[in-house]
């Protein structure tokens, strides 16, 4: 959290590091528009953002907040955690990995589930 909101006109290395998890969030959600992480909040990231909020049941405001910024960071890493654990899985370390996702999960949702 930068300690303000994000909005259009912001820029630098936490508009880049927001840019950076909706992409890595796209990747479990594909109706996600994924943006142009050049650190620079424009029209594309805050239509981006606006479809974050309204997929995770937030407020449609185009404007990362603080409840928006923590959600996106619990979510960025519940899809790496989801990515690393397809890849090493293979490697026998899925339950590992998959105690990592559940932790991750509930930071997010406390009664999640995950179905495998």
């Amino acid at each position: 959290w930068p300690g303000y909101d994000l909005n259009i006109g912001a820029s630098g290395s936490k508009v880049l590091q927001l840019q950076e998890q909706l992409n890595a969030i796209s990747q479990a959600y594909p109706a996600l528009p994924k943006v142009n992480p050049d650190g620079i909040y424009g029209a594309q990231t805050q239509a981006s953002v606006r479809k974050f909020q309204n997929i995770f049941g937030l407020p449609e405001t185009g404007i990362v907040d603080y409840t928006t910024w923590y959600k996106g960071v619990t979510e960025a890493r519940v899809s790496f955690l989801t990515q690393k654990l397809t890849v090493e899985a293979e490697d026998g370390r899925f339950e590992e990995i998959m105690k990592q996702v559940v932790k991750a999960c509930k930071k997010v949702e406390p009664d999640c589930v995950i179905k495998l």
